[in-house]
């Protein structure tokens, strides 16, 4: 059995307020590949906006810097140029399949999962997958393209947000978003 999760910590204090650490869980026998691959649909995701020179994040979700901190270690031994992140606490999951669990999580962490992805090609999924092709050299799994739309869902929600303090309105806010790539 294979699980797939992703846990986004935020930030408890303002001196952090810009930025929020992405935990990708996986487990099972193929978690290594689960991991590389969601945590890549992550990055092209936090690539897209809000980027600058000089980063000292992974990217950028919502106009946040995040930090992806894949999980468990041993699994994600494979991927390789992510940054420390400097937040242990996991604030958000993203449940990446239904055998992902929150026996994993705090019961202050809401959960989501990676929301409806269209089945029909559309010009933002054929962009995306043209994007995945030409950054990694293949082209996305579905793990990936789970892991991309996840990120999507966090930047709609952070960005209408303007942040994510105010833990009620974020949970809102991202139940709001079902598709992220559209």
């Amino acid at each position: 059995m294979l699980t797939v999760a992703l846990a986004v910590s935020l930030p408890a204090t303002a001196a952090c307020a810009h930025s929020f650490s992405l935990a990708v869980v996986a487990d099972g026998e193929q978690a290594a590949m689960q991991l590389n691959s969601a945590v890549n649909g992550i990055l092209l995701a936090s690539q897209e906006r809000d980027g600058h020179a000089d980063e000292t994040s992974d990217g950028h979700l919502g106009g946040l810097d995040v930090f992806i901190v894949p999980l468990p270690t041993r699994a994600a031994e494979t991927i390789q140029g992510l940054k420390r992140a400097p937040q242990s606490s996991i604030d958000i999951a993203i449940l990446m399949s239904t055998e992902a669990g929150a026996d994993q999580l705090d019961l202050h962490t809401v959960t989501i999962r990676p929301g409806t992805i269209n089945a029909n090609p559309t010009e933002t999924s054929k962009l995306f997958a043209t994007r995945f092709q030409s950054a990694f050299g293949m082209m996305p799994d579905q793990s990936a393209i789970e892991g991309y739309n996840a990120a999507r869902r966090i930047d709609l929600a952070v960005r209408t947000l303007g942040g994510v303090d105010d833990r009620r309105a974020l949970i809102a806010a991202l139940a709001a978003t079902n598709k992220g790539s559209e």
